[in-house]
């Protein structure tokens, strides 16, 4: 497992600098920041990330979009304490210790200290997760966010290690669909909808959106991506939006 930690949009230096010391603990291979809106090198970031951790913050990638981010990435889990109908989560923190079977990279996205991540970031993540937390105060800074995360994901895989007969997770049986993948597969499945006229209104979004939360709960291999593509194709050829590949080869040019 590579595992990569995306801030998004952060606001204070200091809980950048507290994320470099936490890679440093947790031995984090990589993070991207993405959008920031403080300075990610200041002294007030190098202070907090103290001499044990300048290094590792003089690493961090500045990228502008969270997409960019997890272009490479076959895991992907947001954390969100918001919760609703279109932000369910379907990973507990109990089962963070599976990603430790992950063979790719696996990233763990955050969202900014003052909204937390947005519904279009949840989109991108193939899993959606929410921390236990007291309702009184229910939201943690989000450097503690981040360590109560890599706390989880290093004990849990531990346990999860020294488990025996060992069985297969979710995320060992084949090569998972990458990020990237997942959303050209949900955006070919938009268009299809809009072909065949399956959409509210004309606005495929909302039931689009638990098609993705049903693809993504499911942990599409990309064996299993292509083939739901190959049928998606088919139905768009039946219905007369697409043509078949021999039509498009005698087309004039």
């Amino acid at each position: 497992m590579i595992l990569r930690i995306v801030l998004v949009s952060p606001m204070h230096a200091a809980n950048v600098g507290a994320v470099a010391r936490l890679c440093g603990n947790f031995a984090v291979d990589e993070v991207f920041i993405v959008e920031p809106r403080c300075d990610v090198f200041s002294p007030e970031a190098y202070a907090v990330a103290t001499s044990h951790a300048h290094s590792i913050l003089e690493k961090f990638e500045r990228v502008g979009s969270l997409r960019d981010a997890l272009a490479d990435c076959e895991t992907v889990i947001g954390f969100s304490r918001r919760v609703g109908d279109m932000r369910r989560p379907d990973l507990s923190w109990a089962q963070l210790g599976e990603l430790s079977a992950v063979e790719g990279r696996v990233c763990l996205v955050f969202g900014p200290e003052d909204t937390g991540l947005s519904q279009d970031d949840l989109t991108l993540c193939s899993s959606i997760c929410a921390l236990p937390t007291h309702p009184k105060i229910p939201s943690l800074n989000l450097s503690q966010a981040v360590a109560v995360v890599l706390s989880g994901v290093l004990w849990q895989s531990s346990e999860h290690a020294q488990q025996a007969p060992v069985v297969k997770t979710r995320f060992e049986s084949e090569r998972p669909l990458a990020a990237v993948g997942l959303v050209s597969l949900v955006e070919h499945w938009r268009q299809t909808m809009i072909d065949v006229g399956l959409t509210r209104d004309g606005n495929p979004d909302r039931l689009l959106h638990y098609f993705h939360r049903i693809l993504s709960r499911a942990q599409v291999s990309e064996r299993e991506g292509n083939m739901l593509r190959g049928f998606l194709s088919q139905v768009q050829i039946a219905v007369g939006s697409r043509k078949t590949k021999k039509e498009s080869e005698h087309e004039p040019r």
